[in-house]
């Protein structure tokens, strides 16, 4: 479960996202920085090929919905068989045929698409179409830049976000692994971009990982090696 824009701090606070700090307690977690290029689609690059671009325009790569050319954990469970999707709003075609398919929303779709599509992503895992699924929640991002912290719109964006988490760990295979993580966090405005390095945050929770363990504070590549 990727959430757009997750703030460290909007995701420590328990009266925000009340299943996350459950989801803490019995995973391993970190405080993550999201290094040079902050925005989304770079972000979501670093994570995933495990490899900074430290080049100043790349934020415009937010807006180039591409195959990216780039080598990431898609090619490599590609290549040893596993098949993987994206439920997202085109931020997973920079990974070209490394993502088998990725089902692709309009940017600002309503948030009920986008919760739809975790019921999707939970049906086709439990099908055994795919054997690693990433679903993709933009809404978060949407309401901290229209917001910002703190106003009635952006706690609700973020507690809805937040109850999926049980709905997700209700429907997942036994032995499964849930991973929620964000590709970076934001100011007070709703802001990111290059250059700023507002810690997001990352838990791991599946049988290779330790219960309540904190891992302390990771770079956003180390998710590709996690």
């Amino acid at each position: 479960l990727l959430l757009d824009s997750l703030r460290y701090d909007t995701a420590m606070d328990p009266a925000i996202m009340p299943n996350r700090a459950t989801l803490r307690a019995e995973g391993a977690w970190a405080r993550v920085m999201p290094g040079f290029n902050a925005s989304s689609a770079a972000a979501i690059r670093t994570a995933f090929t495990g490899r900074e671009n430290a080049a100043v325009l790349a934020f415009v790569s937010t807006f180039l919905k591409t195959d990216a050319g780039v080598e990431s954990v898609f090619h490599q469970l590609a290549e040893a068989g596993y098949r993987t999707a994206a439920y997202s709003s085109g931020f997973f075609m920079q990974f070209g045929d490394g993502v088998a398919y990725e089902k692709r929303l309009l940017y600002r779709c309503p948030p009920e698409l986008e919760d739809a599509t975790v019921d999707e992503a939970l049906a086709a895992l439990n099908a055994g179409d795919y054997d690693v699924i990433v679903s993709h929640i933009g809404y978060t991002d949407t309401a901290a830049h229209d917001h910002g912290i703190g106003r009635p719109a952006y706690l609700a964006a973020f507690h809805r976000a937040d109850a999926l988490i049980p709905r997700i760990r209700a429907r997942l295979p036994a032995g499964a692994t849930l991973v929620v993580l964000g590709d970076h966090g934001h100011d007070e405005l709703g802001r990111h971009s290059f250059g700023t390095d507002y810690a997001t945050f990352g838990v791991y929770c599946g049988p290779a990982f330790r219960r309540g363990f904190s891992i302390g504070t990771i770079g956003l590549p180390s998710h590709r090696y996690l």
